[in-house]
């Protein structure tokens, strides 16, 4: 006689047996003949020594009870609560490699973790995928970035702004649509080819569209136009991360593997219309022809205009002082949870409150920076905000761990209106050779990938803790996942290299003092 299953997953004993699938923990294994079960490791309750709780889960599974069990979980990441990130990643790696072994489905626990927890879905699809494939797509990511930006500068300054709106989306659309002859072959090489091509596409629409919005009216208000269109990027994100969570994931876990790609590509196929729908928006929109001041004049050749660019102290420093803001930026978001960690001596999922409250400055501030520049001059503004981000990365050095942590967290706020502000600086009355300058900026985002490295560096091998001038001598070791110390971190070296967020803030203040004035 079969039994209809009513609930698949809970926590409570059915008042029928057999009519739920009842998620226990290896260590509260007390089966109920005739019951279904679910056991894992939950991130909840993982200790230091989960060898010894994975060993106690590995024996459930070879118990005579185990045909009981129909399901592996709940198991995953939960950045606000449970053991440490690393331990957490360490045993959902194992959970999920005996699970497919065993060809049990997985239930996955998932908090505030989707980016770590996406990689390992990716690599149910791909199984020969590891880090250095990981690497890759990123890699694919950032280096279209890096080699589109001044040919999509050459088309727009033949064919125009709109041109160059409808190159990019085209490219973007090309490239997601990639993803379904990705989905026939099961091919992760023509994914990245994918991600290689759509991401041309961000790259031809972020250097056609930056300085299409300060062209679009006066000059006096370019920067501030620039700053509120910029606002609305976190909402791209928050609605990716949706569609990461409850249509690719909640369904590519318990998929057929000859089909899980198929849920990863359903998403892009609908992006893809969206997109096709923008494009074909602008293409019959009879869009008002908009211009630098000077633009309107004389073209001028590549080289020229390369030439031109060089020679302006206003747009070479701007790449320049872009490029370290970008790495500022990184650096300042990367090593929050380090800080608090390290510091202040508060768990990963602590630590995590932390680095929400920085990122909600960094919007609140967007908005308010963006508001107040009806009034005030933006290149003041970012003077202040340099100078105020240089007395906190102080505090970070020379503050008690709490006021310390506070300091990297206010940090964020300072980096609001930068990079906008640079931006719309450096590019003002280009004229022709805007178009190109605009390559250059886009291009600058190599410093996310440059200026943290000499960060971990400096850390790991304790170059500037002598500033911190013997204030503070605690260390923190680091585990590996089997609990191994495999290094230590000194609390002066961590400290001391927040002298290189002050000297990236210094390099930004230079820059608006020196260039405040520019346009009047």
């Amino acid at each position: 006689m079969s039994v209809l299953i009513r609930d698949v997953h809970t926590h409570q004993l059915p008042s029928e047996v057999g009519t739920a699938i009842v998620s226990v923990d290896a260590a509260d294994w007390k089966p109920v003949d005739g019951q279904l079960y679910a056991v894992g490791l939950h991130p909840w309750t993982l200790s230091e020594e989960w060898g010894q709780q994975m060993e106690q889960w590995q024996s459930v599974l070879r118990s005579d009870s185990a045909g009981q069990i129909v399901m592996a979980g709940e198991t995953g990441l939960d950045r606000l609560r449970g053991a440490s990130l690393l331990v957490q990643r360490k045993v959902f790696e194992e959970v999920v490699r005996t699970a497919e072994e065993r060809a049990l489905p997985s239930v996955i626990h998932d908090v505030h973790a989707m980016a770590e927890v996406l990689v390992k879905a990716f690599e149910s699809i791909f199984p020969a995928l590891g880090q250095m494939g990981t690497v890759m797509s990123v890699s694919s990511h950032y280096g279209a970035y890096a080699v589109l930006a001044i040919p999509a500068s050459i088309i727009i300054k033949k064919f125009g702004y709109k041109a160059g709106v409808l190159l990019g989306l085209g490219v973007f659309f090309i490239g997601v649509l990639g993803y379904v002859p990705a989905a026939a072959f099961n091919s992760y090489e023509i994914c990245l080819c994918s991600i290689f091509v759509y991401a041309s596409g961000c790259s031809i629409l972020e250097t056609t569209c930056n300085p299409f919005v300060l062209a679009m009216g006066p000059e006096e208000t370019a920067v501030r136009r620039l700053n509120f269109a910029q606002q609305f990027n976190p909402v791209g994100c928050l609605c990716g991360l949706l569609v990461a969570k409850f249509v690719i994931f909640d369904n590519i876990e318990n998929a057929p593997a000859d089909t899980k790609i198929i849920w990863l590509v359903s998403p892009y196929i609908c992006l893809a219309v969206i997109v096709a729908c923008l494009w074909m928006a602008f293409k019959v929109k009879d869009i008002p022809v908009a211009a630098a001041k000077g633009e309107e004049g004389e073209e001028h050749s590549f080289l020229t205009s390369l030439c031109n660019l060089a020679k302006l102290p206003r747009y070479r420093w701007g790449v320049f002082t872009q490029f370290f803001y970008v790495g500022l930026q990184t650096i300042a978001w990367v090593y929050v949870i380090h800080y608090a960690n390290y510091i202040y001596g508060c768990s990963d999922a602590n630590a995590m409150y932390f680095y929400i409250a920085a990122m909600c400055c960094f919007i609140v501030f967007r908005f308010i920076c963006t508001a107040l520049m009806k009034k005030y001059n933006p290149a003041n503004m970012m003077c202040l905000l340099a100078l105020v981000g240089i007395a906190l990365s102080m505090g970070a050095v020379y503050l008690p761990a709490l006021p310390g942590l506070l300091c990297v967290v206010a940090i964020s706020a300072c980096l609001s209106l930068m990079f906008p502000t640079i931006y719309g600086i450096a590019l003002r009355d280009l004229g022709p050779d805007s178009k190109l300058g605009a390559a250059g900026l886009v291009m600058s985002i190599l410093g996310g990938a440059a200026v943290p490295p000499v960060f971990a560096y400096c850390l790991e091998n304790d170059l500037l803790s002598s500033l911190v001038f013997g204030l503070y001598s605690g260390q923190h070791e680091i585990t590996d996942a089997a609990g191994n110390v495999t290094g230590i971190i000194q609390e002066a070296s961590l400290r001391g290299c927040y002298f290189i967020l002050a000297a990236c803030m210094l390099i930004v203040l230079v820059y608006g003092f020196r260039f405040r004035n520019t346009g009047k």
